[in-house]
């Protein structure tokens, strides 16, 4: 199957129609871009791969790759020649097809098209913020907003690209992208401002693909010089079986292509299991998920990467002495849940705390998925509402329902939490108080006789107080990490954090990842993994323990500590003796799965911040984010099972 996993129109009529559903913008809008056909539509031979393993499809029906670019000038703007010239030197640079896209002009550039060449009508619509119309049929306006500007070039048959969103004569920020829910591409890599930028394009693309915005990404030259330095560096290669319009168009709306600034790719699978990267020049494949984090650094021409659950999203990115190539995100199920909040109502009166924002920088929209690492501040007399979402509304439960974490002393800060008031709605019209809370603290829906509640409002009532978690405790809620704690003996607070909540039998927090817990010596701690998420064995390391350490700015050093893993409950079998942060694997001991972990400490007193399961069922933002630096770090976890693959590279 092909990379875009979730998006191709005969996936969504055949394989994913579930998921499709959910991103049923993105399929439908493939019938508006494709319903004109130009006289001069180019219908090639088709050669290359055969089709996707989920389709069924003609066997004369082949595929293969098409190289264009989208974002280029003429004298009819800012360029410095004809429109003819343009086509004529990107067709004599091996292109197969070019979009020209001067500002606030369409122009007939499809009549520059030739037996092997497929000249595309575009335009660069410049507001607040550049968008390419890719395939459009009229000029379109200056628009006062970039919802204003996607809609009216989908209106006008084309297709919307958002152009060097980091670039520093125009920069954007990451709340008024994901405010344009209808956005589905963007510029990763532009050859003329990536020199000229504030930020990285493709760290900004991680930043919308983290927060839930699903967004494929392009790579473009944005020439207006034909020389060799500013043409022929960035381009796209689409996936079709002809070098026509529509199936340009079609290929490119539903994500089958890759962006390249040199490398080139024989072939991008994915099937639900597994991605695997075909590459011609490359010597480096990186495995990148959620966070722009790199799982995987996988040396080599070929690479296959098994999923392991705990991806919301995973892309690629290929190097080599020629260059770099980025394949579109695969949406994992999990690119769609979100346990938490997920849009900001409203918020008056609200600033990003300086070290800290929980919310992305402040905006009305929706709310970025590691938002645990983010923290608002709150003026006096001010409020914030938050939607927690349809279906995600908080339940009552037996004891607190939701929890609200303030920023202070315990996140080494000088100051005191100031006191705040919350109140909870199912509409935003009636709101029913909850009580005040001042630092972390927790609410009961029972004692303002409800049974739900979907809106939170946070109110300052005195200073300002700074929020940085808010999350429902249902407890149906699946939690990948530990449920339980089940007994816990000589164990309390730790410092300068605390894990398993206050230390007590019952569920744990799902964002336990902030905290830390103490055993002191001849303490132990035992840990139930949850019904139907036990640890199972597979190649290498099985379990992760980490201690709060030097990596976590703590001067004491790590004590040592034995670990032991059961099925029952009853009997247990050791796994070996850690210090620090350390891995721990079940076949030592004779296991193949374990349910049950139970943690002893001989001496001193040992502070633990993540026990996580290494088989697929895990959350790794607990071992890939620290309270003191929440910026992620590389991690190389044995659960990869990443192996090298072999085969042909011919060219597809």
């Amino acid at each position: 199957m092909n990379i875009s996993l979730f998006f191709r129109r005969r996936v969504c009529k055949r394989a994913m129609p579930v998921l499709c559903m959910l991103l049923a913008t993105g399929c439908n809008q493939l019938q508006d871009t494709t319903q004109a056909e130009p006289d001069n539509e180019l219908i090639l031979p088709a050669e290359g791969s055969p089709c996707d393993a989920f389709q069924s499809c003609p066997e004369s029906t082949t595929l293969r790759w098409w190289r264009g670019n989208t974002h280029t000038h003429s004298l009819l703007s800012d360029g410095k020649s004809s429109p003819q010239e343009v086509a004529q030197y990107y067709a004599g640079l091996g292109y197969d097809f070019l979009v020209l896209t001067d500002h606030h002009i369409h122009s007939d550039f499809g009549q520059y098209s030739t037996d092997t060449f497929l000249a595309i009508d575009g335009e660069e619509v410049s507001s607040q913020e550049h968008l390419t119309g890719f395939g459009i049929s009229a000029t379109v306006a200056r628009h006062p907003s970039l919802s204003d500007g996607l809609r009216d070039i989908r209106a006008a048959g084309g297709i919307p690209i958002l152009n060097h969103p980091t670039w520093n004569g125009l920069p954007l920020s990451s709340s008024t992208v994901l405010q344009a829910t209808e956005l589905r591409h963007m510029e990763i890599h532009n050859h003329l401002t990536r020199n000229h930028s504030v930020g990285s394009d493709e760290s900004f693309w991680d930043i919308v693909l983290t927060a839930g915005l699903p967004v494929f990404g392009v790579a473009s030259d944005d020439c207006h010089s034909l020389t060799p330095h500013h043409a022929g560096h960035a381009w796209i290669a689409v996936r079709s079986a002809t070098l026509s319009r529509s199936e340009i168009l079609a290929a490119f709306d539903a994500g089958d292509f890759y962006a390249s600034s040199g490398s080139v790719l024989a072939d991008i699978s994915a099937t639900p299991e597994e991605l695997t990267i075909q590459s011609e020049n490359g010597d480096l494949i990186e495995i990148i998920v959620q966070g722009g984090r790199v799982k995987a650094a996988i040396p080599g021409p070929n690479a296959a990467y098994r999923f392991d659950g705990s991806e919301r999203y995973v892309r690629a990115r290929i190097s080599g002495p020629d260059g770099k190539a980025w394949t579109q995100p695969v949406f994992r199920d999990t690119f769609f849940r979100d346990p938490y909040a997920d849009s900001v109502v409203s918020a008056p009166g609200l600033t990003a705390e300086q070290r800290n924002r929980i919310f992305g920088p402040p905006f009305e929209g929706r709310i970025p998925a590691n938002w645990t690492v983010h923290a608002v501040q709150l003026s006096a007399d001010t409020h914030i509402i938050v939607d927690m979402g349809a279906g995600e509304e908080i339940l009552n439960g037996p004891g607190p329902d939701l929890y609200i974490e303030a920023v202070d002393a315990e996140d080494i800060t000088a100051m005191t939490s100031d006191p705040f008031a919350l109140l909870v709605s199912n509409d935003t019209i009636s709101w029913i108080s909850l009580g005040e809370g001042r630092g972390d603290s927790y609410f009961d829906l029972a004692a303002a006789g409800i049974d739900s509640a979907r809106y939170v409002r946070i109110e300052a009532i005195r200073g300002t107080p700074r929020i940085d978690a808010l999350m429902a405790l249902d407890p149906d809620m699946r939690d990948p990490d530990a449920d339980l704690l089940i007994e816990a003996s000589n164990v309390k607070g730790g410092l300068p954090q605390n894990v398993l909540g206050p230390p007590f039998p019952g569920k744990m927090p799902s964002n336990w990842h902030m905290y830390a817990v103490r055993i002191g010596a001849g303490g132990s701690l035992l840990v139930d993994m949850g019904a139907g998420e036990e640890i199972r064995d597979i190649p290498g390391a099985d379990l992760r323990v980490e201690e709060v350490d030097a990596e976590d700015m703590e001067t004491a050093g790590p004590e040592s500590y034995s670990v032991f893993a059961s099925v029952d409950g009853v009997t247990f079998a050791y796994l070996g003796e850690g210090s620090g942060d350390s891995t721990f694997d079940l076949a030592a001991a004779g296991l193949d799965r374990a349910r049950y972990i139970r943690i002893d400490v001989t001496t001193g007193d040992a502070e633990f911040d993540a026990i996580t399961a290494l088989s697929g069922a895990s959350d790794e933002t607990a071992i890939t984010h620290s309270f003191q630096d929440p910026s992620p770090r590389t991690q190389q976890s044995p659960l990869l099972q990443v192996r090298r693959t072999s085969g042909a590279n011919e060219r597809r």
